[in-house]
C-alpha cells in the first residue's frame, strides 16, 4: 500500500478499463477504410471483385469489435465484485477496528484483536493486488490507502505488521507508514 509503483505503465492511471471503451471509434475507422478501399480496388483494379470479401472484412471487424467489447463488460463486471466484496469484509471488520484507534497504549490487545488486525492486513494485501494488477482505480486505492494510514499510525498496527512481515503471507504488500503513495 504505501509506497506504490505500478509497472505496467500501458494501464491508465485513473481508469483501468476505460481504454476498453475506445474499440468503438476504431470499428467505424476501420469500416470506412475497408469499404474505401474495396470500392477503389473495384473501381481501379479488379471491377469483377465480389462483395462476398467487402462483407467477410466488415464482419471480421464489427466480430472483433465485439469480443473486446464483451471483455470490457466482463472486466466491469469483475470490478464491480471486487468492490462489492472489499467493502462487504471492511464493514464487517469495522465496527472492530475502529475501536482500537482510541485504545490506550498501555493496553494490551487481546487476541482477538490481533486477529482483527491481521484480516485487515491480509484484506489490505489482497485490495493492493488487485491494484497492481489494473483493476482498482486510482481515486478508489487513493481513498483506502488514506484509511490505512489512519491505522499506520498506531503502534499497535506497527508491531503486529512488524511481526506479521516474517511471514511473507501479504503478496509483497507493504503496510503504509507515510503518506507517499508512488
Amino acid at each position: 500500500a504505501g509506497m506504490v509503483s505500478r509497472s505496467n505503465s500501458s494501464i491508465d492511471s485513473t481508469n483501468p478499463l476505460k481504454h476498453r471503451r475506445h474499440i468503438w471509434p476504431w470499428v467505424l475507422f476501420g469500416s470506412i477504410f475497408v469499404t474505401a478501399s474495396y470500392i477503389a480496388i473495384q473501381t481501379y483494379l479488379m471491377p469483377n471483385l465480389g462483395s462476398e470479401i467487402l462483407v467477410a472484412a466488415l464482419s471480421g471487424i464489427f466480430g472483433t469489435a465485439f469480443f473486446f467489447h464483451k471483455g470490457h463488460a466482463e472486466d466491469a463486471r469483475f470490478v464491480k465484485e471486487l468492490l462489492t466484496d472489499f467493502n462487504r469484509r471492511y464493514d464487517k471488520l469495522n465496527d472492530e477496528l475502529i475501536p482500537l484507534l482510541d485504545k490506550p497504549k498501555d493496553v494490551p490487545l487481546s487476541p482477538h484483536e490481533e486477529l482483527v488486525i491481521v484480516d485487515y492486513f491480509n484484506l489490505c494485501a489482497e485490495e493492493w493486488l488487485f491494484y497492481q494488477a489494473g483493476y482498482i482505480w486510482d481515486p478508489v486505492w487513493q481513498s483506502w490507502h488514506n484509511g490505512m494510514l489512519q491505522y499506520a499510525k498506531l503502534d499497535c498496527f506497527r508491531r503486529i505488521w512488524d511481526r506479521e512481515q516474517s511471514t511473507n503471507s501479504y503478496y509483497g504488500f507493504k503496510f503504509p507508514v507515510t503518506n507517499e503513495l508512488h
